[in-house]
This record gives C-alpha cells, structure tokens and sequence, in this order.
C-alpha cells in the first residue's frame, strides 16, 4: 500500500480550503491593482522571472530564430541574471560580469540585437 502525502488526507485538506479561499481573494485583490501596460511593438514574454533552470533562454532565443525565418526583426531582451544589473547592449566585447552567461549565449546564437 502507497502512504498519502498528509494533506491528501481528509482533515487536513478541510482545514486547508478555507486558507486556500483567503489565498485567492488576496491574489486576485492584487492582481487587480495592477496597471496594464500597453505597448507599442508586439511583445512576447517566457516564463517566469522567479523560476530558473526551466529552459526559458533557449526557448526564447529559438523563438527570436523562427521570428527571424519569418521576416521579423525581433530583439532578445534578458534579465542578466549574474551581472552588473545595468541595461546593455550585448556586442562582441561584453563581458559576463556586465550582463550574465544568458545573454552571452543568446549573442552568440542571434548575433545581434541582444540586451541585457
């Protein structure tokens, strides 16, 4: 017989809806406190800014690939996770100190247009 997690069980789970019911309220209370932003070139977004190791750079630099091959000129915009925290240009001369591994792998891949 496989053992539950404890809050599979019953009690526990109806101890919890309650908590569950209060943590929804305050997410959609803060997400409607939120302003939009409306922007004026089309803007794609990958992934979670606080989740890391998921596959968001490649996925996103494959996705400025196949804007390319369609005739878009995207640009790849990055977080620089590892560098200095100022936003950059990434060129031939930039350094990981300055804007992280992530945007020296997207450099290398797209070539130009890279930020960080």
């Amino acid at each position: 017989m496989t053992n539950r997690p404890w809050y599979w069980h019953p009690v526990p789970s109806t101890l919890m809806t309650p908590m569950s019911w209060l943590w929804k309220a305050g997410q959609q209370w803060r997400h409607g406190r939120r302003r939009t932003e409306v922007h004026e070139l089309p803007l794609l977004v990958v992934g979670n800014p606080r989740v890391g190791g998921s596959g968001k750079t490649p996925i996103s630099i494959d996705l400025v690939e196949r804007a390319r091959d369609l005739g878009f000129e995207p640009c790849w915009i990055g977080r620089g996770v590892g560098g200095d925290g100022r936003i950059r240009q990434v060129t031939a001369e930039t350094g990981s100190a300055q804007v992280g591994d992530e945007a020296l792998m997207a450099r290398h891949r797209l070539g130009s247009h890279c930020y960080s």
